[in-house]
């Protein structure tokens, strides 16, 4: 093995067991963006892989000798700053020394030779998110919200978030923790404000690990309107104590509607009282009478009737829901 602190050190793909590659990696630098550009062929890269470089003595992004951190893990270029690009531009520093081709392969110290692979900070790309079966919820009905992290390429010891709802139009009924978490807490500041905690005492959190359940948070409806659901706080240590360094996902910046009925089955839409008499004739939400909305009333009369909405269907007015009714939706078109 060449000392990687060697003027001369050859940048190279190191794999876990042992072996290396030279001569396939492009790198390249700019002093003007600050930035270091490293090219790895997208055939010598597996399905799950981290990319960890090594900064030589003098480096300038605090990690000093045999300090990794990974670049990226679905990608076949990366971009780092933090480190002089000078350096490289001059063939000193610093030199991508490790590439790993699988999950199993991820062990520290496979190989004696080698720098360890521990990983000394985490990608941004860990994505925690919140994941729904709909964005709408009917009044006085219920949603049930899952916080889940991508992935955690160092294990979960524990972690603290406060989850609050932009409207007073629902509020947080429950909180409901996975298996794993042994060790937890909530704490209500308010109906629409929560905070939990949870530790991973019996480390049943791997690394790796894909599609974390952290929590689910049980929503009511209280009246029609719109909410965002917002983290205002959130803290994960990882197995080593770190900080796990995570972006916010999609399901963080939804629109959810708390409107009076909930969709029908088989309709993306709650219904909608298209001349305000109380009555629902736009059945399938669409914004207008049609066809369709005989049809979805037809076909989930007995649904309607299970969750107690027949009075906002019941055009002849007899105090339910009957095939009467249908036709006189129909003959409304």
């Amino acid at each position: 093995m060449e000392d990687p602190n060697s003027r001369n050190a050859p940048t190279a793909l190191w794999f876990a067991d042992g072996t290396t590659k030279t001569d396939v990696i492009q790198v390249s630098a700019s002093d003007v963006s600050d930035t270091i550009l490293v090219m790895v062929p997208k055939s010598e890269l597996g399905s799950m892989y981290a990319v960890n470089f090594v900064v030589t003595i003098g480096g300038h992004d605090g990690f000093g000798v045999y300090g990794y951190r990974p670049v990226s893990t679905e990608a076949e270029e990366w971009k780092f700053g933090g480190a002089d690009p000078t350096w490289l531009i001059n063939d000193i520093a610093p030199r991508v020394v490790d590439i790993f081709g699988s999950k199993d392969e991820l062990t520290p110290n496979v190989n004696k030779n080698k720098p360890p692979i521990l990983m000394s900070a985490i990608s941004t790309s860990v994505v925690l998110d919140l994941k729904y079966p709909t964005e709408y919820i009917a009044v006085g009905d219920t949603l049930e919200l899952s916080i889940v992290v991508n992935y955690l390429p160092r294990g979960l010891s524990g972690y603290k978030l406060t989850v609050e709802l932009s409207s007073n139009v629902a509020k947080i009924v429950d909180v409901e923790f996975p298996d794993w978490a042994v060790l937890h807490s909530s704490e209500f500041t308010s109906p629409t404000s929560v905070t939990i905690k949870a530790v991973d005492l019996n480390e049943n959190v791997n690394p790796w690990d894909k599609e974390v359940l952290l929590a689910k948070i049980v929503i009511e409806g209280v009246f029609d309107g719109i909410f965002t659901v917002q983290l205002s706080e959130y803290t994960l240590d990882d197995d080593l104590g770190d900080k796990i360094s995570i972006a916010i996902g999609s399901g963080f910046f939804e629109t959810f509607i708390v409107t009076l009925l909930q969709p029908l089955p088989g309709c993306s839409n709650p219904p909608k009282d298209l001349n305000n008499d109380g009555l629902y004739d736009d059945v399938n939400g669409n914004g207008r009478l049609d066809f369709n909305d005989v049809v979805a009333l037809f076909k989930n009369m007995e649904w309607v009737i299970e969750n107690n909405y027949e009075k906002y269907f019941d055009f002849n007015k007899n105090g339910r829901l009957d095939f009467n009714d249908i036709v006189l939706l129909f003959k409304m078109i």
